[in-house]
């Protein structure tokens, strides 16, 4: 008497495993110009080095899988309307440009026209469907109306999100 069971895969995983690397790192090819005096501006990243579950969508980013989330963002503020003492700030939020702040960080400019660098981090809890915006702002009273974000390099100026583990 002989009993057989058989088993065959005929597609891939319908799920992300817990397992898996869920990973991206974006960022905005081409140096962006926006309003010196406003509270936050959405840097539009159009570029991936590297996107594992092609989150990035409209400029934004948007997770795939649940689970507990490393966010980095960086943003290199250049040109010559930088002002001495002024504060340039990266954000990185959730749901609208306006929403929760995942990542943030500030720096304040050495001297006039003085390239000033801001990186952020975070670890947050994520669910599938959540946006994230990646902006900048500098909240000082500029006397120029615009500021340069550099994007001529793809490490300058960009977002990353890399899945820590499951929730």
């Amino acid at each position: 008497n002989t009993n057989t069971f058989e088993l065959e895969r005929i597609s891939g995983p319908s799920q992300i495993a817990a397992s898996e690397v869920v990973a991206g790192d974006w960022y905005k090819n081409g140096n962006t110009t926006y309003n010196a005096n406003a509270a936050r501006q959405q840097i539009l990243i159009d570029t991936a080095n590297l996107d594992t579950h092609s989150m990035l969508s409209s400029n934004t980013v948007v997770i795939q899988t649940p689970g507990i989330y490393e966010i980095g963002a960086q943003a290199y503020f250049s040109g010559a309307n930088i002002v001495s003492g002024g504060l340039y700030s990266v954000l990185v939020t959730k749901t609208t440009l306006g929403g929760t702040v995942l990542a943030g960080a500030e720096s304040r400019a050495s001297a006039a026209g003085a390239v000033t660098s801001c990186t952020a981090t975070g670890i947050r809890s994520l669910v599938t469907g959540d946006i994230l915006y990646f902006a900048v702002s500098s909240n000082q009273n500029h006397s120029a109306s615009t500021i340069t974000v550099d994007g001529s390099t793809t490490f300058l100026t960009k977002i990353s999100v890399r899945r820590l583990g499951g929730i």
